[in-house]
């Protein structure tokens, strides 16, 4: 069973907003807030065209995070295939500056080498089918079995059975896996914690 927790955020008047993102505002601000209390890296998978990525760049200059995506090129999956990489087409992120603070990786997130990012926090928003979501979710709790207890994992698109369809796998992987790991979903938003505590009570994330 997946409890849901309420959370506190900072009022959005404090924020530059981004024209749209993925997220909605809420869940934007709560995610600012981990950046804020934990710091980074901070790993983004799937980070499309970089709104939410530069939503949190531009408000924590002083966290790294890695914005994670596969661009369906087949000229781009040629090229991250041979170990090359191409960039990734993060259209509204780079129209408006790149932050230094920001490293991309243009890769299929299932190949991602953990331990060479050395990540304080994962979001997973990438590949939403079942299987997707069960490939980043293991391959993150395995650095996290491996290497850090402690890191906090969230997962984006979490939706009730019958609702939002075009994200159903995460909803499936995620009660299956709130069999065995204490899952809290954060109040009003369509996210999911896990954050690494013993008894997975959830600290205040507030900016």
């Amino acid at each position: 069973m997946i409890f849901e927790t309420p959370v506190e955020t900072a009022p959005q008047s404090r924020y530059t907003w981004p024209d749209w993102m993925w997220v909605t505002r809420k869940e934007a601000l709560i995610l600012d807030g981990v950046a804020k209390k934990l710091g980074g890296p901070f790993v983004e998978l799937g980070c499309c065209d970089g709104r939410t990525t530069w939503f949190l760049a531009h408000h924590n200059p002083t966290v790294d995070f890695v914005a994670v995506d596969w661009d369906g090129a087949p000229e781009v999956m040629d090229a991250a295939q041979k170990g090359e990489n191409p960039g990734i087409p993060l259209g509204y992120l780079r129209n408006r500056g790149v932050f230094p603070n920001v490293r991309f990786l243009c890769t299929d997130s299932s190949r991602l080498q953990l331990e060479m990012v050395r990540p304080k926090v994962i979001f997973i928003d990438g590949n939403h089918t079942f299987k997707g979501v069960q490939m980043d979710t293991e391959n993150a709790l395995a650095y996290r079995a491996g290497l850090d207890a402690g890191i906090t994992l969230l997962w984006h698109d979490y939706h009730d059975e019958g609702k939002g369809p075009n994200w159903v796998g995460v909803g499936r992987y995620l009660r299956g896996l709130a069999e065995t790991l204490p899952l809290q979903r954060l109040a009003g938003t369509n996210l999911v914690m896990f954050n690494g505590s013993e008894d997975g009570s959830l600290k205040p994330w507030v900016p």
